[in-house]
């Protein structure tokens, strides 16, 4: 009994919460191209999640580090049960107008310098 409660403090320990916060990240992007090429599911993210906790050995009430790698799952099970692909597109869609902007804006700024060099050539 010993043996299998030091074997349990080992894994926390191995599991710390940057290593959980690192592992969920990849999971989550897994889970978005999944979205995108598959599209949703009934139950979705719900297998990774399983694994995450079966991994991580989920213990709500075990030290604060345990505590907190818990809480991360828990966020994570209602990211992946309220995830729509929104989110992504969201992304994507901000993303290009941003992009958009700075071209309308380097656009502009050509304009006027030619306009500039077109009247000092005339002088």
């Amino acid at each position: 009994m010993i043996t299998k409660l030091k074997t349990n403090l080992e894994d926390v320990d191995n599991a710390s919460v940057s290593k959980v916060r690192s592992t969920i990240s990849r999971v989550k992007k897994q889970l978005m191209q999944k979205w995108a090429k598959k599209g949703g599911y009934e139950n979705f993210g719900q297998e990774e999640l399983r694994n995450l906790k079966d991994k991580f050995k989920e213990n709500p009430y075990g030290s604060p580090e345990e505590r907190q790698i818990s809480d991360m799952l828990s966020a994570f099970n209602k990211w992946a049960m309220n995830y729509s692909g929104e989110l992504k597109q969201k992304e994507l869609q901000a993303k290009s107008d941003k992009i958009m902007k700075r071209i309308k804006e380097d656009m502009k700024e050509f304009e006027l310098y030619n306009s500039v060099s077109n009247e000092n050539e005339k002088m």
